[in-house]
């Protein structure tokens, strides 16, 4: 089971500002790998800033970013 967990912090504008690993898995590499690329991608200035509703900044401001590999297939 690959279910990686994000937690994403926003600025008003859209940018990402942090980015953590929920469900981190110390002992696992290839989990580890795989979480690290999910949150790399979350600071990816060429995915930045997001495309949000500026009103609504109070629901998107922090939240749970959920990849699972098994929603690609």
């Amino acid at each position: 089971d690959m279910v990686i967990d994000i937690e994403v912090y926003v600025a008003p504008d859209g940018t990402v500002q942090n980015a953590r690993i929920v469900n981190d898995r110390p002992g696992d590499p290839q989990f580890r790998a795989a979480a690290e690329s999910a949150r790399r991608a979350t600071l990816n200035p060429k995915c930045n800033p997001l495309k949000l509703p500026p009103h609504k900044y109070d629901q998107w401001k922090n939240f749970i970013f959920r990849f699972n590999p098994r929603d690609l297939l």
